[in-house]
């Protein structure tokens, strides 16, 4: 009996062996992105005529990932979306407020530049303008009647000389018609003095 089912054991001990040794090991997909997992499908998968034979565990592995990864890729997106949409109401209300406050400084500028003179209200350049115009003038009105006044003092000093002058002749003439009137007096009162005596 032992020689009988020898041969039945030696077959089925090597079929055994054989479907063990043959026998289709599933790895699974290995971790990483999406492109790396595809490219390993697409590796570890048998041909068959013109198609693929990917074992289902692969694809379903796959197809796991692929949603998982839409999923946070299309969670991403949301949040991208709420942070700029939070970003552009900021923008939107720094715009607003940076609009305000050059206004703001736009009026500073404004009251900054301008002046109220003689409650009139004037541009500080205007002002300038004025007030330099106005010292020129004054300063200009002051040199001419400097120049009037040196013209006058000249002519004063010129008339006073000449009248002293003229008072120093008069004076002078004056003397000497004393000194003639003393001498017809003498001649005089020595004629009448010779008429006297003769």
């Amino acid at each position: 009996m032992k020689g009988r089912y020898l041969p039945l054991l030696i077959v089925v001990i090597c079929c055994f062996f054989s479907s063990v040794l043959f026998a289709q090991r599933v790895e699974p997909l290995p971790k990483g992105k999406i492109e790396e997992q595809y490219q390993h499908l697409y590796d570890g998968s048998r041909p068959y005529q013109i198609y693929k034979v990917v074992p289902q565990t692969w694809l379903e592995t796959f197809y796991k990932n692929v949603q998982d990864t839409l999923k946070a890729r299309e969670s991403s997106l949301i949040d991208n979306q709420k942070t700029i949409t939070s970003q552009k109401n900021k923008i939107a209300a720094l715009q607003a407020e940076d609009t305000a406050k050059q206004e703001q400084i736009n009026t500073l500028q404004k009251e900054k530049d301008t002046l109220v003179f003689l409650g009139i209200p004037l541009n500080k350049a205007a002002y300038h303008v004025f007030v330099w115009t106005v010292i020129g003038a004054l300063f200009a009105g002051l040199l001419f009647f400097l120049g009037r006044f040196r013209y006058a003092n000249a002519i004063t000093r010129k008339i006073k000389a000449e009248n002293q002058e003229l008072m120093e002749k008069v004076e002078d003439q004056r003397k000497r018609m004393l000194e003639k009137e003393q001498q017809l007096r003498r001649q005089l009162q020595d004629e009448i003095n010779k008429r006297l005596e003769s």
